[in-house]
């Protein structure tokens, strides 16, 4: 038995008269020409349910407050309506009342002591089903065999409507409102009239599809019995719609044992461009969105990270050592074509370059390979001390002197004993020590801007 209908108490009935400017009826009429036709629906079913709340309460519109607001959400919450159909119905009261800000009837310091701190239950978004190409293949192949073996033409429309899904990546009612002359064979391109934001879209249509498309055509003449120039009828020859066109493939997966999500299709898709390196901007457009930020959740940005992470090259030492020996070498042959008498110095230079170059990959290689941290700058700054020619330049490191006093003959002793007690450590003189880390920094920049010039 079906339930009554609501009676509007007579004294209420201005709320529901289009002549009068506070009803639901006139704020339908004055924001049309702003929104889309299904969000211009949902308003106008939302504000009648609002008004049904202002009307148990005694209340004008114009007298509510922020209490009674609250009041609202927590009838909603009492409802068991979910954080999203909330968000929904909030939504239609804060245009509502924008509506009336517009056109004078509520003032805007009102308006802002209304809606402030109301607070609505936050939408949890659950990670959503996306149908990779190749379970999207396996998923058409289902529906190609049932056509070939059953020859039901119920199944053909089934799996030309999931080929399109897959290829095009379009809503399921853009698919199901679809014209035949919308289908551009000779361009291979499709045209989406009926979206849902109102705004046409055209993309790519691969020549399977094209094919298979056609062979629809030719077996569509069979079953037309109306002047229809929908690309999808049903059986009986009248044009389908979105709904009776799922319903049978849901029919059809049940067969299989099969779930199907068709908007799945529409999540892949997006997911499949980004990781072949199509901007978020781009796939937003292929897919008729105007907010990026749907975008983004259309897209499964796991593998993405993942990928990402992997490729990273931080710890690639050998191969960011070789880029900067490239550079170098590039450098002297520069060198080499712009002066007939090449610079020894220069050459010097570059070769005590190329060599703490190695020094440096040798220490992180060192460091790797679990050597003794300590060991591994001693190699580094030992080296780097010939090189930098604040010593003698002999290869035996224990000949090495670094006092400015040249009559000096103190020896660099091995910084691998640092930590550890002994008589020549503990004579180590640490002004020395600063003097030579000052030379090889020094040094270390003119090698850097020497790389980079």
């Amino acid at each position: 038995m079906r339930k009554n209908k609501y009676v509007i108490p007579s004294e209420y009935k201005y709320l529901f008269d289009e002549t009068n400017k506070y009803s639901c009826e006139a704020f339908a009429k004055y924001i049309k020409r702003d929104v889309r036709p299904y969000t211009l629906e949902c308003y106008y079913n939302d504000i009648k349910l609002f008004f049904q709340f202002l009307i148990s309460i005694n209340k004008h519109p114009k007298d509510i407050s922020n209490l009674d607001l609250i009041e609202y959400i927590g009838v909603l919450l009492d409802k068991n309506l979910s954080a999203s159909r909330i968000k929904c119905r909030h939504a239609a009261i804060v245009k509502y009342f924008d509506y009336l800000v517009d056109i004078k009837l509520y003032s805007k310091s009102d308006y802002g002591e209304l809606l402030y701190k109301i607070k609505i239950p936050r939408v949890k978004y659950k990670k959503q089903t996306r149908y990779t190409k190749e379970y999207a293949n396996a998923i058409i192949d289902v529906f190609k065999k049932e056509w070939e073996e059953d020859g039901n033409f119920t199944g053909f429309m089934a799996f030309v409507f999931l080929v399109i899904a897959a290829s095009t990546g379009a809503r399921r009612k853009e698919i199901a409102m679809l014209k035949i002359t919308d289908i551009d064979f000779e361009n291979g391109r499709i045209h989406f009239f009926e979206t849902k934001n109102g705004d046409p879209r055209s993309g790519v249509l691969l020549p399977e599809v094209c094919t298979i498309i056609k062979e629809y055509l030719i077996e569509r003449k069979n079953h037309t019995t109306c002047n229809t120039k929908n690309l999808f009828i049903n059986k009986h020859g009248k044009e389908s719609n979105v709904n009776a066109i799922c319903a049978s493939i849901v029919f059809i997966a049940k067969k299989h044992n099969m779930h199907i999500e068709v908007h799945a299709f529409r999540r892949g898709f997006a997911t499949e461009l980004s990781i072949n390196g199509t901007g978020v901007e781009l796939i937003a457009k292929a897919l008729g969105h105007k907010s990026l930020t749907m975008t983004t959740r259309y897209i499964d940005n796991d593998n993405l990270v993942d990928n990402a992470v992997l490729n990273y090259s931080l710890f690639n030492r050998k191969e960011n050592k070789n880029i900067l020996e490239e550079k170098i070498i590039a450098k002297n042959n520069t060198n080499e074509n712009t002066s007939n008498t090449p610079n020894e110095n220069n050459n010097t230079s570059n070769n005590n370059n190329l060599n703490i170059l190695e020094n440096i990959g040798n220490t992180f290689n060192a460091n790797l390979q679990n050597i003794n941290p300590a060991e591994a700058l001693n190699i580094l700054v030992s080296n780097m001390l010939l090189n930098t020619k604040l010593g003698n330049t002999n290869s035996s490191i224990e000949n090495i002197n670094y006092s400015n006093n040249t009559s000096s003959s103190k020896k660099v002793e091995p910084l691998a004993s640092v930590g550890q007690e002994s008589s020549s450590n503990s004579n180590f003189d640490f002004s020395n020590m600063l003097f030579l880390i000052s030379n090889v920094a020094n040094e270390m920049g003119k090698m850097y801007q020497s790389m980079n010039a």
